[in-house]
């Protein structure tokens, strides 16, 4: 049995990070989940909603470690890595966890747990310190074999006179139609892994990586 617990925002995010945890041998130890499995609804705000009843699982030792990967979003619309952080840290200092958060040599971040409990890991995308969300991150690890694709992918998208989307999902919009744009256009995230789009020696992907490692291994 998987006897930890990554949870991320919704659907598509919980697809990509099982991807990223087999790659890595990760998911023996570690089920990526969604707030629903909580009963709660599939959002960045769900995440936040469920950490009491995650934690009451830690306490019971039904799971033994537990990590949370979020997306900062933007300060202009209450996100943001300090306004996400302090959000985070309402809800869970007085249920094991007081002290404000800490920072790994790597720039990911953690929460001290007290009575034993573990480290409750958080990793707010895209870097732990920009505002943006999981695309910066994924856009940001591109390999370099694909960077001018990607950049014509996002001149394209960027160029649009009147674009039906906001400003604050550009990065939404650029990556799904650079994937969208791959030889197999329908198979959005796993083309990141089918088509060797990744560049793995990046230091927002080695960062990740060592995040990772620190929370549900070492």
């Amino acid at each position: 049995m998987q006897k930890s617990k990554l949870i991320v925002e919704g659907s598509s995010d919980e697809f990509f990070f099982k991807k990223m945890c087999l790659k890595h041998g990760f998911d023996v130890e570690v089920a990526v989940d969604t707030p629903s499995i909580f009963g709660g609804r599939d959002t960045k705000q769900g995440v936040l909603n469920i950490l009491q009843v995650a934690i009451k699982q830690l306490e019971s030792s039904y799971i033994e470690r537990l990590g949370i990967i979020i997306d900062s979003d933007y300060i202009v619309n209450g996100g943001g890595l300090e306004n996400t952080l302090l959000q985070i840290h309402n809800k869970i200092k007085d249920h094991g966890y007081p002290s404000p958060y800490q920072r790994f040599p790597n720039s990911g971040i953690y929460f001290e747990g007290e009575n034993d409990l573990p480290k409750l890991g958080v990793w707010v995308m895209p870097n732990n310190l920009d505002e943006g969300m999981l695309e910066d991150w994924m856009l940001s690890i591109c390999h370099p074999n694909e960077q001018s694709f990607l950049d014509n992918v996002t001149q394209t998208v960027t160029s649009i006179s009147s674009p039906r989307f906001k400003k604050i999902h550009e990065a939404k919009a650029i990556s799904n139609t650079w994937l969208a744009w791959q030889k197999n256009p329908d198979h959005g995230f796993y083309s990141l892994f089918r088509e060797g789009l990744i560049d793995e020696d990046h230091i927002n992907y080695r960062n990740w990586l060592d995040w990772m490692n620190e929370i549900f291994i070492r």
